[in-house]
């Protein structure tokens, strides 16, 4: 599948409809105290691949040495995930849109939840932001859980 089939550009954003079959993009973005690469797409089943290296361009392992920016990379294991009833979902992503952030729509196996997932770096302070929405498209209460907490 070529890139003319896979991405849609409209007036203030580039938007992917996820189809079938694994694909991994790419994205640099900058705020101005830190920059961030995230990669994400889907893998051969469907399910949301996402990794992030983050750049911290005033913090140096050497002084005066743009080549020794303190960098860490967040691996698939380390991002955000969800569980219904205690059994961790697996998200299917069904659109990407790009606009000044990367948003990553996705749904969940059983079509019960909707997840949003708005990724970017802060304009004005050292942070890396993932602003996540989940949303119950069932008919029936889902009691869901996450992997992760802020400490």
């Amino acid at each position: 599948m070529g890139m003319e089939d896979r991405w849609e550009v409209r007036k203030n954003e580039i938007i992917w409809k996820v189809k079938a079959g694994a694909h991994e993009d790419n994205m640099e973005m900058c705020g101005r105290k830190l920059a961030v690469v995230v990669y994400y797409g889907v893998d051969g089943e469907g399910a949301l691949c996402l990794k992030k290296r983050v750049f911290y361009p005033t913090l140096r392992t050497i002084p005066n040495n743009t080549h020794a920016t303190l960098c860490h990379e967040y691996g698939q294991d380390e991002f955000l995930k969800f569980a219904i009833m205690g059994e961790e979902i697996k998200e299917l992503p069904y659109e990407v849109r790009i606009s000044g952030m990367i948003t990553i729509c996705t749904r969940d196996t059983g079509r019960n939840l909707k997840i949003t997932r708005r990724l970017y770096p802060s304009v004005d302070q050292m942070a890396y932001i993932e602003h996540t929405t989940v949303e119950n498209i069932s008919n029936e209460t889902q009691i869901v859980s996450t992997n992760h907490f802020t400490q």
